[in-house]
């Protein structure tokens, strides 16, 4: 409407009030073009900002791993085979590595692998049709066991299906697995091995359900039978590998039930008698309970084999020695399963072939010493030997034949035949450095620390276990780009010109002209040329990596020696500070190296006030080198507290620990009681003095009357860094002395900078590397680890946190307190980067208030003139009536 009624308007004036108020309005605008300007250059430079900080966060990612312990001690196994010539290792043996594996090497001959139990039927026309057969079989596993009824109509998968369902006396899934394979019924054990147990001298067995007396009639109640274990067969002590294996000379004899139960007891109050609560059937193993009078089902109860046999009663007979003497009423037990024993009446035992002999088919005794006193009754027995006693494998299972002919032969009557294709299971057995070792499981992990073996098959290898770098190189070399690449991109910036700066703005008022021109001028140049947060950062992460770090060094290292176990000729003794405890060496002459590594892993605390606890720190010989490490998991300092009562009687009151103020372990000791601090070299001293005892008592010796009251506790805070190791002369001496010097006792720091372990500025295209960009060398990296691997480790962490940190400092967006009022950003590239879009905000809000300042202005200019037309417009119609009257009046005159 303003449109139309300027352009009306503007027929009555002449005038082009649009252009006037257009050009009136583009001059008003140049503030708001200022502020464009500088909003274009504020959103471009936030937007740089953003582009540094994800550089940075990407370099904060790339130090995640860099800052674990673990990162550095990945371990990894190489095999070298030694037979079958040409094998392969995957073939014999396999090995999971983890961090806590020493580097070492050991040799591994495996001579059998640990294999299931298995049995299979014979092969059938058809899996779904009816076999024609019926009964019931066992299968016993372990101290379980379940029936399997086979029915006349059951086919095979029938079965199957009933064995997949298994449940034991207890209710519980039966370790079996069962399938059915080319037509043929598999039942196979879930564990590889034996599972060996024994020989046992007794057990814990629990009680189970009882058993229908009868399925058809459930009135005529239930049996109570525990059945043992299975007894497995035993390897044949007589065996003799050197002749042919069969009959007379089997590699396995079976084994057999215990011949008697000797007692079976719940607790000590509740005991069960033979005869009146149970009986034992030595034949199968069984317990079959009399009375109600027996554990509860699903109770525990401990079961005590006997494994001998009487072969007389008491006899009271003359013990000449030489003088055979006849034991005429006893049975005849003979056999090279049994021992005998003679037993008096007071208990005392005598040993055959030791003081007796003993003759089962004269039943006549020898004594070889004086045995018991002439007249003194005893009795001769005759006990089963260790090898023939019970023993059970738990891992295997029996099937046994209950109803019928399913199990025991081989596909009689139409049976299944399982026992006549049968694989029995066997342990591993192996080899480790000589040792032979057995095992139900393929899967080792309790022989070599950190370290679990996969047996795969026969064969003999040399495993090592070295250091795996591969991680920790792969993830410096991706830190060390991520930082190449911020660097880079930061020195861009730094120098170079905005091309885009030189368009030149009109100027559209004089007093905007100065600023226009300093506005091209800086406008000329990038964005970030010359930005001191730029500068700032770039000098910090280029300090960061090329100053030294500090590591407190955690291990102790001896000078190498040629000869670890031979004996080194030196005397003295010297203390082991860590965490305020204090040990002491003594070392003699004859001591060698391994010698003093054992004295020091059997030091205690020697503080005449401590706990005399062992001192938290491991010992080592590696490369010919004593090394001790702490083996504290804390890093940074430690503050212990200790309450200690003011002895009113002395000058001085006791310390339960030991200061060491010196480096590295630098204590601090602070003394306080309630809001009063005292002061060491003013108020007190702390001294030590060596008893007669050996122990060492540390001392706080007042100097001053400034003193707590006596009587009255005060606290003792020692701060001290965990980690470190100090090694230091006996009390009372300045020195080791020469002798122990010859030890050559340091601690290794000589790797404190990255540039130490291959990390390094870099000069490019002839450059003076003054860009600050990186480069990594992995071989010299890989030397540090072999060298020390500890200490660099500690570099590494030490510098990957500290990376971390910076970048944290630089690029997280939270809130921190400064001060008690003031709060601000954490991170100062985001810290920047709010600041600009602060700034941004608060342009673009005084741009659109301007613009809607402009815009009412507009408005009423619009306003004005359109109301000056219509004034104009009525003056000149006023001009044109009067012009008019005049005419009339000079015409009426004429």
């Amino acid at each position: 409407m303003a449109d139309s009624m300027f352009q009306l308007t503007g027929l009555v004036s002449g005038m082009d009030w649009g252009a006037m108020v257009d050009k009136i309005i583009e001059k008003a605008k140049a503030p708001i073009q200022l502020m464009e300007i500088k909003k274009d250059k504020l959103e471009l430079k936030m937007g740089l900002y953003e582009e540094l900080s994800q550089g940075l966060r990407g370099l904060r990612t790339a130090s995640t791993t860099l800052k674990l312990e673990s990162t550095y001690k990945q371990k990894q196994a190489e095999f070298a085979v030694i037979s079958p010539s040409g094998g392969n290792a995957n073939s014999i043996v396999k090995a999971k590595v983890t961090t806590a594996a020493y580097v070492d090497q050991w040799r591994i001959k495996v001579d059998q692998v640990a294999t299931y139990q298995r049995n299979i039927s014979e092969r059938f026309d058809s899996v779904s049709e009816s076999l024609g057969v019926e009964g019931k079989f066992r299968i016993y596993i372990g101290q379980s066991w379940a029936d399997v009824t086979v029915e006349s109509g059951d086919s095979l998968r029938d079965i199957n299906q009933k064995l997949g369902k298994l449940t034991d006396q207890f209710g519980n899934s039966l370790p079996i697995e069962a399938k059915i394979v080319d037509n043929r019924l598999s039942i196979q054990s879930s564990a590889t091995g034996l599972g060996a147990s024994g020989p046992k001298t007794g057990e814990t067995l629990t009680m189970a359900p009882g058993i229908l007396k009868d399925a058809s009639d459930p009135s005529l109640g239930y049996d109570y039978i525990t059945y043992l274990p299975r007894a497995a067969d035993i390897p044949n002590p007589d065996y003799n590998a050197s002749l042919p294996e069969g009959p007379g000379n089997e590699k396995t004899i079976a084994g057999s039930y215990p011949p008697a139960i000797k007692e079976i007891k719940k607790d000590d109050t509740n005991r069960y008698l033979e005869g009146v609560h149970f009986t034992y059937d030595s034949t199968n193993g069984t317990i079959t309970w009399l009375s109600d009078s027996r554990p509860a089902q699903g109770e525990t109860f401990n079961v005590t084999y006997d494994y001998a046999v009487e072969v007389s009663g008491s006899y009271t007979r003359d013990t000449t020695i030489g003088t055979p003497i006849s034991i005429p009423d006893g049975p005849t037990i003979t056999g090279n399963q049994y021992t005998y024993v003679v037993e008096d009446a007071d208990g005392k035992r005598y040993r055959s072939g030791v003081d007796f002999t003993y003759d089962p088919s004269t039943q006549e005794i020898t004594w070889l010493k004086q045995g018991p006193a002439s007249g003194k009754t005893y009795s001769v027995r005759a006990e089963i030997a260790d090898d023939y006693k019970y023993q059970t494998n738990y891992n295997e299972y029996t099937l046994e034949d209950i109803e019928g002919v399913l199990v025991s032969a081989n596909k009689l009557n139409g049976g299944l035949g399982l026992m006549a294709n049968s694989s029995k299971a066997q342990d591993a057995i192996f080899e480790i450095d000589g040792v032979q070792v057995t095992r139900s499981s393929n899967t080792i992990d309790d022989l070599i620390g950190g370290v679990t073996l996969e047996l795969v098959g026969a064969g003999d290898v040399v495993m090592d276990i070295t250091s795996d770098m591969e991680p920790a190189i792969t993830a410096w070399e991706q830190l060390i780009t991520s930082y190449n690449e911020v660097i880079d991109w930061i020195n861009k910036k730094l120098s170079e010109v905005d091309e885009s700066a030189q368009q030149t703005y009109d100027s559209v008022q004089e007093e905007y002209d100065v600023v226009r021109q300093k506005e091209e001028l800086q406008r000329r140049y990038g964005i970030l040329h010359g930005d001191s947060l730029l500068w700032s950062i770039k000098s910090q992460m280029r300090n960061l990596m090329m100053n030294p770090f500090s590591i407190i060094p955690g291990a102790i290292s001896s000078k190498k020696m040629a000869n670890t176990t031979e004996a080194l000729g030196i005397s003295g003794k010297f203390l082991i500070n860590v965490q305020g405890l204090q040990g002491r060496i003594t070392v003699e002459p004859s001591d060698s190296l391994t010698k003093i590594q054992k004295k020091i892993e059997e030091a205690v605390d020697v503080n005449k006030s401590g706990s005399g606890k062992a001192l938290p720190i491991s010992v080592t010989i590696r490369d010919g080198q004593l090394v001790i490490e702490s083996t504290s998991a804390e890093q940074a300092q430690s503050t212990v507290q200790h309450n200690v009562a003011r002895d009113k009687t002395k000058e001085y009151d006791v310390l339960p620990f030991a200061p060491v103020s010196t480096a590295p372990i630098s204590g601090k000791v602070k003394v306080t009681s309630g809001d009063k601090v005292y002061t060491e070299g003013s108020d007190f001293v702390l001294t030590s003095v060596t008893g007669a005892d050996g122990k060492i008592e540390h001392q706080i010796k007042w100097i001053s009357s400034n003193r707590p009251v006596g009587g009255v506790s005060y606290s003792v805070d020692y701060t001290y860094n965990a980690r470190a190791l100090s090694i230091e002369p006996e009390a009372g001496q300045t020195a080791l002395g020469e002798n122990l010097s010859l030890l050559g006792f340091h601690a290794d720091q000589s790797y404190t900078t990255l540039a130490s372990v291959g990390i390094s500025t870099y000069k490019e295209d002839g450059s003076d590397g003054k860009t600050g960009q990186l480069q990594f060398d992995a071989d010299k990296f890989m030397e540090a680890m072999t060298r020390n691997e500890k200490e660099v480790s500690a570099l590494m962490v030490a510098a990957a946190t500290q990376i971390d940190t910076l970048m944290a400092n630089l690029v997280e967006n939270t809130q921190v307190e400064y001060g008690k009022y003031a709060v601000g950003t954490k991170g100062r590239v985001a810290g920047a980067i709010n600041s600009l879009q602060s700034e941004i905000n608060t342009l673009t809000r005084k741009i659109s208030e301007e613009e809607q300042r402009l815009k009412d202005r507009q408005a009423n200019m619009y306003k004005q003139y359109s109301q000056m037309e219509q004034q104009m417009a009525k003056l000149q119609e006023q001009m044109s009536s009067f012009s008019s009257a005049l005419q009339q009046l000079n015409g009426s005159s004429s």
